[in-house]
């Protein structure tokens, strides 16, 4: 049986990742879109992404492959100090970065 993990349970950096999204009053479609267009993919079908944006926000995985687009999507410059603290924070939580047991 598998375990679903609690709100409690997730890892600080996936309650991060939905918490800037949800800030900027963004579903995980326009999320999508915005990471695509990020990566220079501003064309095609986001249901792939969505379905990995909701993984990704319960913690089952850490998007590594997508750290530059998110930083692009939500305008945080990893070469700038002030904002690469952001999205170092964004994706760490100081622990093991992985939701894997």
């Amino acid at each position: 049986m598998v375990h679903a993990m609690t709100a409690e349970e997730r890892p600080a950096w996936a309650a991060r990742l939905q918490a800037e999204r949800e800030a900027r009053g963004w579903n995980k479609a326009e999320m999508a879109r915005r990471l695509r267009r990020a990566r220079g993919h501003p064309r095609g079908p986001t249901a792939s992404l969505v379905r990995q944006i909701l993984d990704w926000e319960k913690g089952k995985n850490l998007p590594r492959d997508w750290r530059q687009a998110y930083a692009t999507a939500f305008e945080l410059d990893d070469q700038d100090p002030k904002t690469n603290h952001r999205i170092e924070v964004v994706f760490t939580d100081g622990a093991d970065d992985s939701a894997e047991p």
